[in-house]
């Protein structure tokens, strides 16, 4: 499966490898399977959709890093990974307690961050060629356009909890300020 899922030859596969793509991809398809019976898969509960998103969307890259290892590209698969493990961490961060205010001050701060990142790059405008200039305000507007979206689905979400979040921090700067122990 794995290697049909990454389009890989099976016989590119190293010898010792198999056990660790074994060891990934076997408790994620398991997970899969037990999300029907368990009706999870049909919640009308929006925090269980987007746990569900976020673990597939981690599989995904945690499944990429792996297919890039057996590719014999293993500086890239490293810079994966530690996209794996910030996601891991922001996941267990976001379950320890308060799940849904915790993942809407998550994608409160994701836009945050990318409108900061927007503003850069147009700082930068003026500092490249014209045919350059028009590529990248296409590509920016495209960007803010996304992120008009991403706050509509914000507000909308954020309507739908409870309001008492201002008692939260704020969502963590950096991985060190994350407290997994955080628990209730």
């Amino acid at each position: 499966m794995f290697c049909k899922a990454n389009r890989l030859n099976s016989r590119d596969v190293a010898p010792g490898t198999e056990t660790v793509i074994a060891s990934v991809e076997a408790p994620f398809y398991l997970f899969l399977e037990l999300l029907e019976p368990s009706g999870l898969i049909d919640s009308t509960d929006p925090i269980d959709g987007i746990l569900i998103t976020l673990l597939r969307r981690l599989h995904n890259t945690v499944s990429g890093t792996l297919a890039l290892i057996v590719l014999g590209r293993v500086q890239e698969a490293e810079v994966l990974s530690r996209t794996i493990m910030e996601s891991s961490l922001t996941i267990q961060y976001a379950l320890a307690r308060d799940t849904d205010h915790r993942l809407l001050k998550y994608f409160k701060q994701y836009v945050q961050d990318e409108r900061e990142q927007i503003r850069k790059w147009k700082a930068e405008l003026a500092n490249i060629g014209v045919e350059a200039h028009q590529d990248h305000q296409r590509r920016i507007d495209d960007k803010l356009s996304a992120l008009d979206g991403y706050d509509a689905f914000i507000e909308h979400f954020a309507a739908m909890l409870s309001p008492d979040s201002s008692s939260l921090r704020a969502w963590p700067r950096s991985l060190s300020d994350l407290n997994l122990s955080d628990a209730p």
